[in-house]
């Protein structure tokens, strides 16, 4: 009785094992620091884009210069600064190709202090988009609603797609009034566990793996008793 009960535990790990091996680890990260197409920290990196932001647009900024302290990490973040009138723009994140059922999980962190008073603060509405569109937001993930975030703050959402397909993140900018102050971005990170579509062949191929062939005259000599009721061997 003893040898099947092994049994059991030795497949029900072998199929743990298929499982894992079965997965693997998506992950998105931009921190702004690397050089973009050869004018370096300037411009947006590559793939990024933005929308209805021509009065005061998107820009790769040295932390120290935008914010007056720092970066969140390294040198630099992708920031707009404080606005003359009212703004309703949008940044967009570099393509995601992401499968359907999958949660991923997005963070990134915010700094934005805000105007001289609460009807000047900014609000982040954060987006997920099918393309670099206004008009193609797939998904609302959450906003900071009109408010000051004076130090670095982490933001942090999920999004599990309906379909498999390309997306991307997309920052909706608002302010109703003039003298917002700037906001900044820095260290943006996607992770979600994938199922692997890569063809190989992994222990049990992600399935109960078969149970090891015992031999039956084994198995029929460890469930034998005698006439005392116990085990003979």
């Amino acid at each position: 009785m003893r040898i099947n009960t092994k049994i059991a535990s030795l497949a029900m790990l072998m199929a743990m094992t298929a499982t894992s091996a079965g997965a693997k680890e998506f992950s998105y990260t931009e921190d702004f620091d690397e050089d973009a197409g050869g004018a370096k920290y300037t411009v947006l990196p590559d793939g990024w884009a933005t929308e209805d932001a021509e009065d005061m647009p998107f820009k790769r900024y040295n932390g120290k210069y935008i914010t007056g302290a720092a970066a969140h990490s390294g040198d630099y973040v992708v920031a707009t600064s404080q606005t003359s009138s009212s703004r309703d723009s949008w940044l967009y994140s570099s393509k995601l190709t992401l499968k359907a059922g999958v949660k991923y999980t997005i963070t990134y962190w915010l700094r934005m202090p805000g105007g001289v008073a609460a009807p000047f603060n900014n609000n982040v509405i954060t987006n997920i988009t099918s393309a670099q569109s206004k008009a193609a937001v797939v998904a609302k993930l959450g906003e900071t609603g009109r408010t000051k975030i004076a130090d670095w703050q982490q933001m942090e959402y999920e999004f599990t797609p309906e379909t498999s397909g390309d997306y991307y993140l997309a920052f909706n900018t608002v302010t109703n009034m003039y003298n917002s102050g700037y906001i900044a971005f820095d260290d943006i990170q996607i992770t979600g566990e994938e199922p692997d579509d890569s063809g190989e062949v992994t222990p049990g191929g992600g399935e109960t793996p078969d149970q090891p062939e015992v031999s039956k005259d084994l198995i029929s000599h460890s469930g034998r008793m005698d006439q005392h009721g116990q085990h003979s061997f």
